[in-house]
């Protein structure tokens, strides 16, 4: 069972991070200008799917995450799991499959550039994943942070 960190940083000691982006210091490192909501999508081979990623909890640089998508019937969760950030930008996410997810995920890990200022964050990450059936999926994730929902 992944354990989520608890979020005990605030976002008062930022400084610049690669190409625009805002984080935390060095000196004081934390990811949480990254929680909340991010709308995008999955380009795989197969097509183009819509997807929410919900940033839920973070501490120092490692931050927890769920990802949903619609199936039609409303967003529901596929994976869960954690990340990280470093100060110029990079970030990577682990994670598994919600049981009985409709997605078919059973892992996945993703890594790429967050740029932005808080509240509007962009991601590009490439994506592997592995589906309950073995079968692998790679592709790309775009990401754009927004306060809203989805």
């Amino acid at each position: 069972m992944l354990r989520q960190p608890t979020c005990e940083a605030t976002s008062a000691s930022r400084g610049r991070l690669g190409f625009g982006a805002t984080a935390a210091r060095a000196d004081d490192p934390t990811a949480v200008e990254l929680v909340g909501n991010w709308f995008g999508e999955l380009t795989t081979p197969l097509g183009v799917v819509p997807v929410e990623l919900r940033i839920v909890a973070t501490k120092n640089r490692r931050f927890a995450w769920v990802a949903l998508e619609n199936f039609g019937d409303g967003s529901v969760e596929v994976a869960t799991g954690l990340g990280t950030i470093s100060e110029s930008g990079q970030g990577q996410i682990k994670g598994d499959g919600v049981p009985g997810n409709p997605a078919g995920l059973l892992r996945i890990s993703a890594h790429g550039q967050v740029r932005g200022d808080p509240g509007s964050f962009t991601a590009h990450f490439d994506f592997h994943g592995m589906n309950l059936d073995g079968s692998m999926v790679d592709g790309t994730i775009t990401l754009q942070q927004r306060n809203e929902t989805g």
